[in-house]
Protein backbone atom coordinates (compact mmCIF):
# COMPACT_ATOMS: atom_id res chain seq x y z
CA UNK A 1 0.00 0.00 0.00
CA UNK A 2 1.29 3.57 -0.92
CA UNK A 3 0.45 6.42 0.49
CA UNK A 4 0.76 9.71 -1.01
CA UNK A 5 0.65 12.76 0.48
CA UNK A 6 -0.14 17.03 -0.91
CA UNK A 7 0.82 19.82 1.26
CA UNK A 8 -0.62 22.54 -1.04
CA UNK A 9 0.48 26.39 -0.16
CA UNK A 10 -2.42 27.26 1.79
CA UNK A 11 -1.52 24.77 4.13
CA UNK A 12 -3.92 21.98 3.59
CA UNK A 13 -2.68 18.22 3.14
CA UNK A 14 -4.41 15.81 0.55
CA UNK A 15 -3.82 12.21 1.44
CA UNK A 16 -4.46 9.59 -1.07
CA UNK A 17 -3.82 5.86 -0.38
CA UNK A 18 -3.23 3.08 -3.28
CA UNK A 19 -3.78 -0.40 -3.12
CA UNK A 20 -2.86 -2.01 -6.26
CA UNK A 21 -3.91 -5.27 -5.07
CA UNK A 22 -7.08 -3.82 -3.92
CA UNK A 23 -7.74 -2.01 -7.64
CA UNK A 24 -6.36 -5.30 -9.46
CA UNK A 25 -9.92 -6.31 -7.21
CA UNK A 26 -11.79 -3.63 -8.52
CA UNK A 27 -10.66 -3.68 -11.77
CA UNK A 28 -11.43 -7.09 -12.06
CA UNK A 29 -15.37 -6.57 -11.00
CA UNK A 30 -15.59 -3.96 -13.17
CA UNK A 31 -14.13 -6.37 -16.34
CA UNK A 32 -16.24 -9.39 -15.30
CA UNK A 33 -19.65 -7.12 -14.86
CA UNK A 34 -19.26 -5.92 -18.15
CA UNK A 35 -18.48 -9.56 -19.64
CA UNK A 36 -21.57 -10.23 -19.17
CA UNK A 37 -23.68 -11.38 -21.95
CA UNK A 38 -26.43 -13.61 -22.11
CA UNK A 39 -24.69 -16.64 -24.50
CA UNK A 40 -27.85 -18.33 -25.34
CA UNK A 41 -29.19 -15.45 -27.38
CA UNK A 42 -29.72 -16.73 -30.98
CA UNK A 43 -28.60 -13.76 -32.84
CA UNK A 44 -25.14 -12.52 -32.42
CA UNK A 45 -25.33 -8.24 -31.35
CA UNK A 46 -22.82 -5.88 -31.19
CA UNK A 47 -23.46 -6.41 -27.53
CA UNK A 48 -21.52 -9.61 -27.58
CA UNK A 49 -18.13 -8.40 -29.06
CA UNK A 50 -17.84 -6.04 -26.39
CA UNK A 51 -18.74 -8.69 -24.04
CA UNK A 52 -15.70 -10.75 -25.37
CA UNK A 53 -13.45 -8.03 -24.77
CA UNK A 54 -14.41 -7.88 -21.12
CA UNK A 55 -14.22 -11.69 -20.63
CA UNK A 56 -10.60 -11.80 -22.41
CA UNK A 57 -9.79 -8.61 -19.95
CA UNK A 58 -11.00 -10.21 -16.58
CA UNK A 59 -8.82 -13.24 -16.43
CA UNK A 60 -5.92 -11.67 -16.59
CA UNK A 61 -6.50 -8.96 -13.72
CA UNK A 62 -8.23 -11.99 -11.72
CA UNK A 63 -4.99 -13.94 -12.23
CA UNK A 64 -2.80 -11.33 -11.13
CA UNK A 65 -5.00 -10.40 -8.31
CA UNK A 66 -4.70 -13.85 -7.04
CA UNK A 67 -0.87 -13.65 -7.59
CA UNK A 68 -0.49 -11.27 -5.57
CA UNK A 69 -2.59 -11.91 -2.84
CA UNK A 70 -0.42 -14.77 -2.56
CA UNK A 71 3.01 -12.80 -2.90
CA UNK A 72 1.94 -10.41 0.13
CA UNK A 73 1.09 -13.08 1.98
CA UNK A 74 4.31 -15.16 1.31
CA UNK A 75 6.33 -11.74 1.81
CA UNK A 76 4.95 -11.47 5.16
CA UNK A 77 5.13 -14.93 6.47
CA UNK A 78 8.83 -15.43 4.88
CA UNK A 79 12.23 -13.75 5.25
CA UNK A 80 13.27 -11.96 2.03
CA UNK A 81 16.28 -14.02 1.06
CA UNK A 82 13.34 -16.69 0.95
CA UNK A 83 10.99 -14.69 -0.62
CA UNK A 84 13.12 -13.73 -3.36
CA UNK A 85 13.94 -17.14 -4.18
CA UNK A 86 9.75 -18.11 -4.50
CA UNK A 87 8.65 -15.27 -5.91
CA UNK A 88 9.14 -16.45 -9.79
CA UNK A 89 7.92 -19.87 -9.00
CA UNK A 90 4.37 -21.31 -9.74
CA UNK A 91 1.42 -20.69 -8.71
CA UNK A 92 0.99 -23.97 -6.94
CA UNK A 93 4.10 -23.89 -5.12
CA UNK A 94 3.52 -20.53 -3.51
CA UNK A 95 -0.10 -22.19 -2.54
CA UNK A 96 1.73 -25.01 -0.63
CA UNK A 97 4.31 -22.93 0.75
CA UNK A 98 1.66 -20.52 2.15
CA UNK A 99 -0.26 -23.89 3.45
CA UNK A 100 2.80 -24.98 4.84
CA UNK A 101 4.09 -21.74 6.78
CA UNK A 102 0.44 -21.57 8.11
CA UNK A 103 0.48 -24.85 9.55
CA UNK A 104 -2.54 -25.72 8.15
CA UNK A 105 -2.39 -29.63 7.00
CA UNK A 106 -5.76 -29.78 5.83
CA UNK A 107 -7.34 -28.13 2.85
CA UNK A 108 -10.91 -28.67 1.93
CA UNK A 109 -10.48 -26.30 -0.77
CA UNK A 110 -9.24 -27.19 -4.73
CA UNK A 111 -7.33 -24.55 -6.68
CA UNK A 112 -6.81 -27.09 -9.42
CA UNK A 113 -9.24 -25.25 -12.14
CA UNK A 114 -8.03 -21.88 -10.54
CA UNK A 115 -4.09 -23.07 -11.16
CA UNK A 116 -4.78 -24.38 -14.88
CA UNK A 117 -6.48 -21.11 -15.49
CA UNK A 118 -3.85 -18.87 -14.28
CA UNK A 119 -1.31 -21.07 -16.04
CA UNK A 120 -3.11 -20.88 -19.52
CA UNK A 121 -3.18 -17.39 -19.05
CA UNK A 122 0.82 -16.75 -17.71
CA UNK A 123 2.16 -19.17 -20.48
CA UNK A 124 -0.20 -18.31 -23.36
CA UNK A 125 1.98 -18.40 -26.32
CA UNK A 126 0.49 -15.73 -29.29
CA UNK A 127 0.48 -18.02 -31.95
CA UNK A 128 -0.57 -21.69 -30.42
CA UNK A 129 -2.84 -20.57 -27.83
CA UNK A 130 -5.14 -18.19 -29.36
CA UNK A 131 -8.21 -20.54 -28.86
CA UNK A 132 -7.77 -20.11 -25.40
CA UNK A 133 -8.75 -16.67 -25.39
CA UNK A 134 -11.37 -17.14 -27.98
CA UNK A 135 -13.00 -19.78 -25.69
CA UNK A 136 -12.98 -18.00 -22.28
CA UNK A 137 -16.57 -17.62 -21.51
CA UNK A 138 -18.59 -16.02 -18.21
CA UNK A 139 -19.17 -18.89 -16.80
CA UNK A 140 -15.52 -20.15 -16.71
CA UNK A 141 -14.71 -16.43 -15.42
CA UNK A 142 -17.07 -16.67 -12.68
CA UNK A 143 -16.37 -20.44 -11.46
CA UNK A 144 -12.70 -19.46 -11.28
CA UNK A 145 -13.57 -16.85 -9.29
CA UNK A 146 -15.62 -18.81 -6.54
CA UNK A 147 -12.70 -21.08 -6.80
CA UNK A 148 -9.82 -18.79 -6.31
CA UNK A 149 -12.10 -16.70 -3.16
CA UNK A 150 -12.69 -20.27 -1.37
CA UNK A 151 -9.55 -20.65 -0.69
CA UNK A 152 -8.55 -17.05 -0.24
CA UNK A 153 -11.72 -17.23 2.50
CA UNK A 154 -10.34 -20.38 3.68
CA UNK A 155 -6.75 -18.72 4.49
CA UNK A 156 -8.46 -15.68 5.72
CA UNK A 157 -10.42 -17.93 8.53
CA UNK A 158 -8.22 -20.17 9.77
CA UNK A 159 -5.09 -17.60 10.00
CA UNK A 160 -4.88 -13.46 10.47
CA UNK A 161 -3.45 -12.82 6.82
CA UNK A 162 -6.08 -10.65 4.74
CA UNK A 163 -6.13 -10.19 1.36
CA UNK A 164 -5.33 -6.84 0.94
CA UNK A 165 -5.19 -3.94 3.77
CA UNK A 166 -8.19 -1.57 3.89
CA UNK A 167 -7.10 1.79 2.06
CA UNK A 168 -9.69 3.96 3.80
CA UNK A 169 -8.36 2.49 7.42
CA UNK A 170 -4.84 3.05 6.58
CA UNK A 171 -5.56 6.79 5.57
CA UNK A 172 -7.35 7.67 8.40
CA UNK A 173 -4.60 6.47 10.78
CA UNK A 174 -2.01 8.30 8.65
CA UNK A 175 -4.11 11.09 8.33
CA UNK A 176 -4.41 10.81 12.01
CA UNK A 177 -0.73 11.25 12.91
CA UNK A 178 0.45 13.37 10.10
CA UNK A 179 -2.80 15.71 11.17
CA UNK A 180 -1.37 16.07 15.16
CA UNK A 181 2.42 16.49 14.30
CA UNK A 182 1.31 19.56 11.27
CA UNK A 183 -0.76 20.99 13.81
CA UNK A 184 1.97 21.05 16.11
CA UNK A 185 5.02 22.04 14.11
CA UNK A 186 2.86 24.06 11.65
CA UNK A 187 0.06 25.14 12.34
CA UNK A 188 -1.61 23.54 9.34
CA UNK A 189 -4.68 21.72 9.06
CA UNK A 190 -5.84 18.99 7.31
CA UNK A 191 -9.23 18.90 4.80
Amino acid sequence: MQIRVTIKPDGSVTILTVSIIEDLWQDYCWFKERAYYDEEKDNVTKEYFIAKRYQRAAPFTLCHYFEGVVNNWLQGLCDNLEFQKIEEKSIYYKYCRVMKLCDIKENKINIQNAKKFRNMFVHYKRRTDLKLIENVNYKLIEGTEKEINRWLDYIEQETNLRRHGNAEEASRKFSETIGGTLLEETGSTIK
